[in-house]
């Protein structure tokens, strides 16, 4: 059994590193096997392992191992999407920027390279800002012209279904267990929104194992 978990304004914001220390410290979690994607709403991902326990690694917006250790990125509206799969398991930070440049298939992509099917893939999409308050303008409607389906437009504004558009992504791999959280951050002050708040503060979400 797998843990997904992600943090809420009452822990403070994870842009501190002594609440990060402090939740995985709630959790049980060993900081020496935690392994923080550094970000840069990009589509990079790298593939760690125990030895990169304690590290943030620099200039990526994903993480997957074979080990049974912590993985987290941080979020603040963008998508966390867990990925489980045969003895791996990884976790991505999926803003539009990285949704448009290729994050989902650059996943699929390193579990085939793991040599696991993906169709055997489970999805999780956390807490994050839905349809009902991604407002875009015209250029996001272009840039996901072909998820004409992931759009919602009411009185000349259109919105954005960032979680339909992962759903979509992984569909066409053959990816169908993927379950997504009904939860806003937009619309729960629980989370912190950047949308919202208008304010650099983020949740920290992190895949793992369950050693219970």
């Amino acid at each position: 059994m797998n843990r997904c978990l992600i943090s809420t304004e009452k822990d403070g914001s994870m842009t501190d590193n002594q609440n990060i220390r402090s939740y995985l410290h709630k959790k049980e979690i060993d900081p020496d096997e935690f392994v923080r994607a550094g970000l840069s709403h990009g589509k990079k991902i790298a593939v760690v392992g125990e030895e990169d326990g304690g590290l943030i690694i620099p200039e990526v917006d994903g993480l997957m191992t074979e080990d049974p250790i912590y993985l987290g990125v941080t979020v603040a509206d963008c998508l966390p999407v867990y990925i489980f799969f045969g003895n791996f398991h990884g976790i991505l930070h999926a803003g539009w920027r990285g949704l448009h440049g290729g994050i989902i298939e650059n996943a699929v992509e390193k579990i085939e390279e793991m040599g696991e099917d993906p169709a055997e893939t489970s999805v999780f999409v956390g807490p994050s800002i839905r349809v009902c308050h991604f407002e875009v303008k015209d250029d996001l409607v272009r840039k996901f012209s072909e998820y004409p389906d992931c759009f919602r437009k009411e009185e000349n504004k259109n919105f954005l279904n960032l979680q339909k558009v992962v759903e979509n992504k992984f569909n066409r791999f053959g990816i169908k267990r993927i379950i997504v959280s009904s939860e806003c951050t937009y619309c729960n002050n629980k989370y912190f929104s950047y949308r919202r708040d208008k304010k650099l503060k983020s949740m920290l979400a992190l895949a793992g194992p369950n050693k219970n």
